[in-house]
């Protein structure tokens, strides 16, 4: 059995509102003015590799003013982002029990690179990681994960899917995983998911 571990508010927590604040506070530009620009198609662009991140961020300082280099971008979201201990920690567990760990998430490459600078033992603990901008897909699309299914060599129904949002958990189970929402307080009732599924798949 395969176990795919989402990033954001699995294993690592952050506070978007921290990166619009210094955002605002370097451009000028109000707390919504700068919200907006994070509903852009450009960031599902970028997400899915169909942008480069420095293009990504050329386009934004040309919008907003922003008196940032790409590096200072990327330290921005380092900033930000902290392990969430208890998510990680599942992962190790479920690790140590010799079953194959990933992470799927939906990233630009200047997210990988600030998680690289502030939490690099997340993305080292597990076997290998799969990252929207290089798949070209998104979550919740179906496509997102058959490929990871694909690059694996394993069939949907070996694989379980632990996201935070329930629309991505749904993405996964449409072409046969199982999928798990996580949420720090449900932690219990996770580990219990977890047993289920593998008792079953025994």
């Amino acid at each position: 059995m395969v176990f795919l571990f989402d990033i954001g508010n699995v294993l690592i927590n952050f506070d978007i509102r921290k990166l619009l604040h210094k955002i605002a506070g370097n451009s000028g530009l109000s707390i919504n003015q700068v919200l907006n620009l994070f509903d852009k198609p450009e960031l599902l662009k970028v997400e899915t590799g169909k942008m480069n991140g420095k293009d990504y961020f050329d386009n934004l300082v040309n919008t907003t003013g922003l008196k940032w280099n790409y590096e200072d971008w990327i330290k921005a979201w380092a900033d930000i982002y902290e392990i969430n201990k208890i998510g990680f920690n599942l992962l190790k567990e479920v690790k140590s029990q010799k079953y194959s760990v990933y992470i799927l998430s939906n990233l630009a490459a200047f997210n990988r690179d600030a998680i690289e600078i502030k939490a690099p033992e997340v993305l080292t603990e597990t076997k290998y990681n799969f990252y929207s901008f290089e798949l070209g897909y998104h979550k919740p699309d179906p496509r997102i994960y058959q490929e990871v299914c694909a690059r694996l060599f394993v069939r949907p129904t070996d694989c379980v899917f632990i996201d935070d949002i329930q629309e991505n958990i749904d993405g996964a189970i449409s072409i046969g995983m199982e999928g798990i929402v996580y949420k720090n307080e449900m932690l219990e009732d996770i580990k219990r998911q977890i047993c289920a599924f593998i008792q079953k798949t025994a």
